[in-house]
């Protein structure tokens, strides 16, 4: 049985259907691979701290096969949207478990991208505050503990 973005509160987080990833700089950088449609795509997450102590800025996008960096504005469109968000979930889980005091910030590089991660919070909503604390900024970096199906400009994570 497929374990898809829409059914992944009734699993393990261990047990979501993801890519395999692959963790380095000391766990501050994460890689897997999309595949699909058009073929492997190379993807790639960063924690950046920031210069509040404990809170670090999440990066996530496409490498660049030129550059060899993210680049936030790619879009894969390889016909994975589900599993990619399934991995990045588990890599926002691993990451606060390995470093359980920190805040993890992100909004998307666009507003789309930031749209899509709130519908699967709204979707997963008992799975994500199974293990995370959230809060969402609607404007000016004022947070507030994140409602059910609420727009957000950002989001700010912690493990519970």
């Amino acid at each position: 049985m497929s374990k898809g973005i829409d059914d992944i509160s009734i699993y393990n987080m261990e047990n979501i259907e993801k890519y395999e990833v692959n963790c380095i700089n000391e766990g501050f950088d994460y890689y897997f691979f999309s595949i699909g449609e058009k073929g492997c795509i190379k993807m790639m997450t960063q924690f950046i701290e920031s210069p509040v102590k404990r809170i670090y800025q999440f990066r996530f996008g496409v490498i660049d096969k030129t550059t060899g960096v993210i680049d936030e504005y790619i879009v894969a469109n390889n016909n994975d949207t589900n599993k990619i968000l399934n991995t990045i979930v588990w890599i926002l889980y691993n990451f606060t478990n390995r470093f359980p005091e920190c805040l993890i910030r992100f909004s998307g590089s666009t507003k789309v991208r930031t749209r899509l991660f709130l519908m699967w919070l709204t979707r997963n909503w008992d799975f994500a505050n199974k293990y995370f604390i959230i809060f969402g900024s609607k404007s000016n970096e004022k947070w507030v503990r994140c409602r059910y199906s609420a727009r957000y400009s950002a989001i700010l994570i912690k493990k519970k």
